[in-house]
């Protein structure tokens, strides 16, 4: 009888010493952001301590971190995307997309500055096209009206409407 109480306390010691180096090695792993060897150190704390509130917090505990960590990463690769995207776009002129791509980024990454400058940059260049557009337009009506007051004879008058086509280039 006292042999197989001395195993039996021998057991119970084992048990207790390997839940604690479970923790502690579980605890020193988060502490280092190592979140997923850390869950594996507080498992094993479990099996030996079915059900242990501070094991079991621990899991937890490590479950969120990890879920954080798959979470910036989704985000880090939406954003990538999007500038990536945004690039492509700017770089083949379709500025449009382009703007579409880097507004994604910004709502992604708020802080980032560099959408927010290609955004600027878009919107100066769809400003310039818009401006130039209306100059071609204007300089066009001019040319229009003045050949037809050269084909009406009205030579001074054809004079002044192409002058004005030439001020509006």
């Amino acid at each position: 009888p006292a042999t197989a109480k001395v195993k039996e306390i021998q057991g119970i010691l084992n048990a207790g010493k390997a839940y604690s180096d479970a923790m502690k090695a579980a605890d020193a792993l988060f502490a280092q952001q190592k979140y997923t060897e850390a869950k594996v150190q507080y498992q094993a704390a479990l099996k030996t301590r079915a059900g242990d509130e501070t094991a079991t917090q621990g899991v937890i505990k490590c479950d969120d971190e990890l879920n954080k960590v798959k979470y910036q990463a989704d985000m880090e690769k939406r954003y990538a995307d999007a500038m990536k995207q945004g690039a492509a776009a700017f770089a083949a002129k379709k500025y449009t997309d382009a703007k579409t791509a880097y507004t994604t980024a910004t709502g992604l990454k708020p802080n980032e500055q560099e959408p927010k400058d290609k955004l600027k940059e878009i919107e100066d260049l769809l400003g310039k096209q818009a401006g130039d557009a209306e100059k071609e337009r204007a300089y066009k009506d001019h040319i229009d009206k003045a050949n037809s007051l050269f084909a009406e004879k009205k030579y001074e008058q054809a004079k002044g409407e192409f002058n004005e086509a030439l001020t509006v280039k």
